[in-house]
């Protein structure tokens, strides 16, 4: 027997964020290889390690991206799940806030990456927006699921 499950009518709205944060995903992962590639770091090394780093100071980018792509990796489950449920409910609180959210994740790349630097500093900025971003998504995620129980 066939189950229905219907929508809300702008959940369109919360799938296209949750496809294009898997486009932001691919984008960190060209960065990571293109950066590998570009200071000779091979797999599966995840640091540029002493050796590339006496050579070549500038390879510690490499282990900026590929800590920023980690990070993003880390949270994109509880980002998609919240994102997902929130919508259900609420889905054009989700969105928006889901858009943010990956606003706020590319912005953490770039300041993480162009500094070459992992100071806080260089990329608090997008860590806070995506922070913010994400509790407003869980805490959403958790009223509506309260909802949908009473």
């Amino acid at each position: 027997m066939p189950t229905t499950i219907v929508l809300p009518d702008n959940y369109g709205l919360v799938l296209g964020v949750a496809v294009s944060s898997l486009f932001v995903n691919f984008f960190h992962v060209m960065k990571v290889v293109n950066l590998r590639q570009k200071f000779g770091i091979k797999g599966p090394a995840v640091t540029a390690g002493p050796e590339h780093l006496k050579k070549n100071p500038e390879s510690k980018v490499f282990d900026c991206a590929f800590r920023a792509h980690a990070n993003y990796t880390e949270n994109l489950p509880s980002f998609l799940t919240s994102l997902a449920i929130t919508g259900l409910r609420y889905p054009t609180l989700s969105a928006v806030a889901g858009g943010i959210w990956i606003l706020g994740r590319i912005i953490y790349l770039y300041g993480y990456i162009n500094t070459g630097n992992s100071a806080v500093k260089s990329r608090a900025p997008g860590f806070i927006i995506a922070a913010y971003t994400q509790l407003v998504l869980m805490c959403s995620a958790a009223y509506a699921a309260y909802t949908f129980i009473f």
